[in-house]
């Protein structure tokens, strides 16, 4: 079975001089609607250097009794958002704030924990109306509307000093609105965050990501570490696009730029800056052991984009994206296909690149290769050569099929 991958445009790394910039028209659908922006500025307010919009309340606060020597008054509630199917998630992570009514002073601010639950602190000397806001922004990005506005959902104003601790109850951003869209897209980010957390690799390296919605169009631009965004729902779509900024912040990657399409054979550093992106997205999201693994909104002129059986009309090569991404794809699933056999830990993957220079996807497998047992070596080329991609074996016919038995370390064979 032939493989191939996503064909975008350009990804940088943190050391690039000037600006790359990621357009990746072929990846994306139609710009967002005029409509779209009349709804974002109908349903709220600016004020200062934010879009206020009214946080819906989804169940009731309770009074939790008066200040006790050492127990101070606190504010305290939950802030949740609601998924792409309408039921509610909490908003972990996300960045609750206790501001003046006119939004210039800000009292306290805290962090939603793994349930959504926040908690607030008032100085006991505090006079006057202040209101409970919320922003799904935390230390890894911040989400913005054009020009740089923050998101920001206005919660009950409370006028201080208050005579004991009181729980202001649940929160969201109202799901049937445009602004509770961003609900969605949240929930996505924080699925790259949780990937990499589950798979024990720490974020030291992780710089504070722009995330603006909706963008013009689909796009990292690198001298700003800013994505932009078009449907806060095409999950695929925008974990590719945080992929290049994943790219930027790990790795000292050449970038690549230029006109592309998915099908079509490019430059291999282009190649690789749209390649691994699209992987990411997979690995993030898709199921290693899926046979048909694909995605939802990639590319609508071939959709369903599939990164584990790929057309075989795709440009063949290192120098094609889609053909990139499926060959990383091939080495960590779970599923059994062809010479297929090899399925290592995303974190192995991970630390061999971690930090590398790398030019292209050869660079690449030049450093993965250093940290694979001659056996996983054997299997990860049959891998490549599977997807059109050959380094060191070109011109070498292809080996007969695989069915070795696991006996190393972090990688395993896959069996039938």
């Amino acid at each position: 079975m032939r493989k191939s991958v996503l064909v975008l445009l350009g990804i940088c790394s943190s050391v690039w001089a000037g600006d790359i910039t990621s357009q990746d028209r072929d990846l994306s659908g139609a710009k967002p609607s005029a409509k779209i922006f009349f709804q974002l500025t109908s349903e709220g307010r600016r004020q200062n250097n934010a879009w206020i919009y009214p946080a819906q309340q989804v169940s009731a606060g309770r009074r939790m009794g008066p200040a006790t020597p050492g127990n101070p008054v606190v504010i305290s509630g939950v802030f949740s958002v609601s998924d792409n199917q309408g039921q509610l998630r909490p908003a972990k992570l996300a960045l609750i704030r206790l501001v003046s009514l006119d939004g210039y002073a800000l009292v306290d601010e805290a962090g939603a924990d793994a349930d959504g639950r926040w908690i607030l602190t008032p100085p006991p000397n505090l006079r006057g109306a202040y209101s409970v806001r919320f922003r799904l922004d935390n230390r890894y990005w911040t989400l913005f509307k054009q020009n740089y506005y923050h998101y920001e959902w206005e919660g009950p104003a409370l006028n201080f000093p208050l005579s004991e601790s009181v729980d202001i109850g649940s929160f969201r951003p109202d799901p049937n609105t445009a602004n509770g869209q961003l609900g969605v897209l949240y929930l996505t980010l924080l699925e790259a965050v949780e990937f990499f957390k589950k798979n024990g690799i720490a974020l030291d390296w992780w710089r504070l990501v722009r995330v603006i919605w909706p963008g013009d169009s689909d796009y990292y631009k690198s001298d700003e570490h800013s994505v932009n965004l078009t449907n806060a729902k095409a999950w695929d779509v925008n974990l590719h696009e945080l992929g290049h900024s994943i790219v930027a912040m790990a790795t000292n990657s050449n970038p690549g730029g230029g006109f592309h399409k998915i099908d079509e054979c490019y430059s291999a550093n282009l190649a690789w800056s749209e390649g691994f992106p699209t992987f990411f997205a997979a690995a993030v999201r898709l199921a290693l052991d899926d046979p048909d693994a694909k995605f939802e909104f990639l590319v609508p002129r071939r959709s369903p984009i599939q990164i584990e059986n790929v057309p075989p009309d795709v440009c063949a090569g290192p120098n094609n994206e889609w053909h990139v991404a499926s060959a990383l794809w091939d080495l960590i699933d779970a599923h059994v296909d062809g010479t297929d056999q090899l399925s290592l830990p995303f974190k192995r993957l991970w630390e061999s690149l971690y930090r590398g220079h790398i030019a292209g996807f050869e660079g690449a497998w030049n450093l993965l290769q250093k940290n694979l047992t001659p056996q996983e070596r054997v299997l990860a080329e049959e891998i490549l050569k599977q997807n059109t991609i050959s380094f060191s074996l070109a011109g070498q016919p292809r080996s007969r099929r695989f069915n070795l038995r696991p006996n190393w370390d972090g990688g395993q064979t896959k069996s039938r």
